[in-house]
C-alpha cells in the first residue's frame, strides 16, 4: 500500500509536468468513455430487461395468424380478444394496446398526438414507473372516467412541468383528467413497435366503431418456463381457431417473447460488440503512439531508477499508474459527459419527438459490470505496451541513448 502511494504521487507529478500529454490522453478517453457508457446502458436496458419490459420474457403478442397455406388468418375483433386470452390458463393478465392519431387541446392550443388506448390490464403486463399519481383501473372503466396518464417527458413538452396531475386535457369535445405520469423510457427498451406515451381507457377508442383491432400482448405465470409457455400458446391458439373451424400454423418454435424478439435482432446480437470494439480500438491505437512518446522521454528516468535498484516489474507498475490515473479521470469525466451526450442523441435523432428517447437514464450496474472492466482493458491496450517495453531495455544502452522504441 505504502509503494502503491508512492506511485500516485510520482505520476502526480509527471502529470502536472506533462500537462499537454495528460490533457490529450484525458480528452480521448472522456469522449470514448462517454460513448461506451451510452452503449452499454442500452445494451443493458435491452438484455436485462428494464422498466417497462422487466417482464419481456413472460410477455407474448399475439400478432399476424397464417393457416397452413400460408394466407393470412382474419384478425381478431377487440371484443373477442378478452375472451381469447381467458383461453391461456398460465395467463396472469392481458394488455390491448391501439394507437391514433388525434388533435389534442391543451388550454388553446392545439397539438397533434399519437394517443394510446388501452385497458387496465395494460399496466399489469408492463411496469411503468409511476413519479406521480396512478393508472386508470377496471373501476375507472365501469364508470366511464374521463382519464389518462401521460410520459413524463411529453408532460413537460406540453404543460412545460411534469406536475400535471390533475390537469385537463380536451380530446373529442371532452375534457380528460390526467391522473398518473410514468417516469421516461428508452424506445431500445421495447420490441421496437412501442408503447406510446400518452395513454386512455380504450372505450374511448373511435377505431373501434371500424373494426381496426388493437395489439394483444399477453403475460404468463412466473411458475412456468419459456418452453411452456411456447407450447402452451400454440396448444391454446390451435384450439381457439379450431373451434371456428380455422387451421393455423403456430408451432411452439415459432412462438417468441418479447425478450426473444429483442435478441435475434443483428444489432444487439454482433453490431453493439462490433462498435464497443472500435470504440476501444481506435482511441487506444491513437493514444498508444502519444504514450509511446511519452514513454520514451523517460526512458534515462526510469533507467536510472533500475540502476538504483528498481525492478522492471516496479517500472512498469509505476508508468501504467500515470497512465491509469489519466485514462480514470477520463472516465469519471466521460460518464458525467453522459446525460449531455445523450440530449444531443435525442435532439439530433428526433427521438424524443413521441416523448420516448434512445437514452433515459444511467444504471450503477452498468458502471460496475461494464465500464469497469472497459477501463481496465482500455487501460492496458492505450499504455501498457509501451509502460511494458520500456521497463525492459537494457540499462547500460537505455543510459547511452542507444536504444530505439
Amino acid at each position: 500500500m505504502k509503494r502503491l502511494s508512492v506511485y500516485i504521487r510520482l505520476s502526480w507529478q509527471n502529470i502536472l509536468r506533462h500537462k499537454g500529454y495528460s490533457s490529450f490522453v484525458v480528452f480521448g478517453a472522456a469522449i470514448s468513455f462517454a460513448f461506451i457508457t451510452v452503449l452499454m446502458q442500452i445494451y443493458y436496458t435491452v438484455d436485462f430487461d428494464r422498466p417497462p419490459f422487466s417482464e419481456a420474457g413472460r410477455i407474448v403478442e399475439m400478432g399476424t395468424f397464417h393457416d397452413n397455406e400460408g394466407k393470412t388468418v382474419p384478425a381478431l375483433r377487440d371484443s373477442e380478444m378478452p375472451d381469447f386470452a381467458g383461453r391461456f390458463y398460465d395467463m396472469e393478465s392481458y394488455a390491448m394496446l391501439s394507437f391514433q392519431i388525434s388533435n389534442i387541446y391543451i388550454g388553446d392550443v392545439l397539438h397533434p398526438l399519437s394517443l394510446c388506448f388501452t385497458n387496465p390490464g395494460f399496466w399489469d403486463v408492463f411496469d411503468f414507473r409511476f413519479i406521480d399519481g396512478r393508472p386508470f383501473n377496471a373501476s375507472d372503466v365501469d364508470n366511464g372516467s374521463r382519464v389518462a396518464v401521460i410520459e413524463k417527458k411529453l408532460a413537460q413538452d406540453l404543460f412545460g412541468s411534469s406536475e400535471v396531475v390533475g390537469r385537463g386535457m380536451e380530446y373529442l369535445g371532452s375534457t380528460f383528467t390526467i391522473i398518473g405520469v410514468v417516469d421516461s423510457f428508452t424506445e431500445f427498451s421495447s420490441d421496437g413497435n412501442g408503447l406510446g406515451n400518452i395513454w386512455i381507457p380504450n372505450i374511448f377508442n373511435e377505431k373501434l366503431s371500424d373494426g381496426s383491432p388493437s395489439d394483444l400482448y399477453l403475460l404468463f405465470s412466473r411458475d412456468i418456463g419459456a418452453d411452456e409457455i411456447r407450447n402452451e400458446v400454440s396448444s391454446c391458439v390451435t384450439s381457439y381457431f379450431n373451434e371456428r373451424d380455422t387451421r393455423v400454423d403456430i408451432r411452439p418454435e415459432s412462438v417468441r417473447t418479447l425478450h426473444d424478439r429483442r435478441d435475434d435482432g443483428w444489432f444487439f446480437s454482433w453490431g453493439i460488440w462490433g462498435i464497443l470494439f472500435i470504440l476501444i480500438l481506435v482511441p487506444s491505437v491513437n493514444i498508444v503512439s502519444l504514450s509511446a512518446a511519452n514513454a520514451y522521454s523517460r526512458l534515462h528516468e526510469t533507467s536510472v531508477c533500475r540502476a538504483l535498484g528498481a525492478t522492471s516489474s516496479s517500472s512498469f507498475a509505476s508508468l501504467m499508474t500515470e497512465h491509469s490515473i489519466l485514462v480514470f479521470i477520463g472516465v469519471i469525466i466521460g460518464i458525467l459527459l453522459v446525460y449531455p451526450l445523450a440530449t444531443a442523441l435525442n435532439a439530433a435523432l428526433d427521438a424524443g419527438a413521441f416523448g420516448t428517447a434512445l437514452f433515459s437514464g444511467l444504471d450503477v450496474p452498468v458502471i460496475v459490470m461494464f465500464v469497469l472492466p472497459v477501463f481496465v482493458l482500455f487501460s492496458l491496450l492505450s499504455g501498457g505496451l509501451p509502460a511494458w517495453r520500456i521497463s525492459r531495455k537494457n540499462i547500460a544502452d537505455s543510459l547511452k541513448g542507444n536504444v530505439e522504441l
